[in-house]
C-alpha cells in the first residue's frame, strides 16, 4: 500500500520535512516514489503539489496521521482531525510502567496456565492407565 508521509531531511535543531509518496512498510529515510511537497515547522510553511496529491489519493494512497491533519488545514480533504496520543511526562510514564508490572505479577492467566498443565497431565495419566488396563 502506498503512503503519503513526511520524511525528515533537515539538520539537527533545524527540522525540515519533505512530503513523499512511499511504500507503507519501507523505512522513513529509504527510497520514495515521488516528492509531493515540503514543510518547515520553524516557519510554518507548507508547500504541496495539490494536483499530484489528489491524484495519488484517488489511486488509493493513504496519508499519515500528521499529514492528514495538514491536508485538512489546507482544504484538500474534508472531515475531522485525527487525535494523536499525548506523551506523558517521565515521572508519569515510570509510575504507569510500575503499575503495569504490578498487575502482571498477579495475572490470573498464569494460574490458568498451571491449571491447564495440571489438567493435561491428569489426562495423560488417565490415558496411560486406560492403555495398561486394555493390555491386561
Amino acid at each position: 500500500m502506498l503512503k503519503i508521509r513526511f520524511t525528515r531531511v533537515g539538520k539537527r535543531h533545524f527540522p525540515f520535512y519533505r512530503v513523499v509518496l512511499a511504500e507503507d512498510g519501507s523505512p522513513a529515510k529509504s527510497k520514495f516514489i515521488e516528492v509531493l511537497g515540503y514543510y518547515s515547522p520553524l516557519t510554518k510553511r507548507l508547500v504541496l503539489e495539490k494536483e499530484r496529491i489528489l491524484y495519488w489519493l484517488k489511486v488509493g494512497a493513504k496519508p499519515s496521521e500528521s499529514l492528514y491533519n495538514r491536508l485538512l488545514d489546507e482544504g484538500l480533504l474534508k472531515g475531522e482531525k485525527l487525535k494523536r496520543p499525548t506523551l506523558k511526562k517521565k515521572g508519569q510514564k515510570r509510575e504507569a510502567a510500575g503499575a503495569e508490572k504490578a498487575e502482571t505479577k498477579s495475572v490470573p492467566g498464569k494460574e490458568k496456565g498451571v491449571e491447564k498443565a495440571a489438567e493435561e497431565g491428569a489426562l495423560a495419566v488417565e490415558a496411560s492407565q486406560e492403555q495398561k488396563e486394555g493390555q491386561s
